[in-house]
């Protein structure tokens, strides 16, 4: 059996503005730690981004942190088709789309709301503007990427064989009902997209799965939060989250 290890990153937060000289010492002091902590095991084929990856959704930032990805992969040997990405809170443009924020966080409070909005497709393409910065940049990053997406585009499947193993990363956004401070116990990621990558699951011929999203499971609407449990997380052999800033 091989074996292989993966490297999760998350809240990079980069800035375009102000900050590029402080954050681009602490960027190069990281991949330099990574490739020093990196001998001690098995070979990294790939590396989850879990959120956050600018600080505030907005083009510019993302050039910084594609040059920052692409800088990392270089020295782990890899190419942007081993990165896998999902949004944060903080991949949200806050000054686009205010009010849609305000009336989503209103609607989202039951999962037949949330269905009945994300279920239509001008509704979902009016909230996903708010990622517009996130989603350009993710789109071009990922572009060699194969992979299958669930109909409303809100997550993806990869299968991947890493040396004789054949495994399953599945990316969830958590970031649809974000927009301000007060977002615990109000993110949503909604029961059509969970339902339906359990299905794409169900169908891949994998021996582990690896499920991503930005926000612990815990600050899920509690609505949300049962479908989470009950149908996705018995699917997954591990979950990645990010957004405490702890390991």
């Amino acid at each position: 059996m091989s074996s292989f290890s993966w490297l999760l990153i998350s809240d990079l937060h980069l800035k375009s503005e102000h900050t590029t000289w402080s954050q681009s010492v602490v960027l190069r002091d990281m991949v330099r730690d990574i490739e020093q902590k990196r001998k001690g095991f098995a070979n990294i084929n790939f590396v989850i981004v879990s959120g956050d990856l600018a600080h505030g959704g907005k083009p510019a930032q993302y050039i910084l942190v594609e040059n920052f990805l692409d800088d990392l992969i270089a020295m782990l040997g890899l190419g942007r088709n081993d990165v896998f990405i999902v949004p944060g809170n903080h991949d949200i443009d806050r000054e686009i789309g205010a009010l849609t924020f305000h009336g989503t966080r209103a609607e989202f409070h039951n999962a037949e709301n949330v269905e009945k909005y994300l279920s239509n497709a001008e509704e979902r393409t009016t909230l996903l503007k708010r990622l517009t910065g996130f989603s350009e940049f993710e789109q071009r990053y990922s572009e060699g990427i194969s992979r299958t997406v669930t109909q409303d585009g809100l997550a993806y499947f990869v299968h991947r064989l890493v040396g004789d193993i054949p495994i399953g990363i599945v990316g969830l956004n958590s970031a649809l009902a974000c927009g301000d401070d007060q977002d615990k116990r109000m993110v949503v990621v909604g029961d059509r997209p969970l339902v339906d990558i359990c299905e794409i699951i169900r169908g891949a011929d994998v021996r582990l799965v690896i499920g991503v999203l930005h926000h612990p499971p815990s600050w899920l609407r509690e609505f949300d939060q049962r479908t989470f449990n009950d149908r996705f997380l018995p699917m997954c052999d591990v979950i990645h989250r990010g957004h405490l800033h702890e390991p």
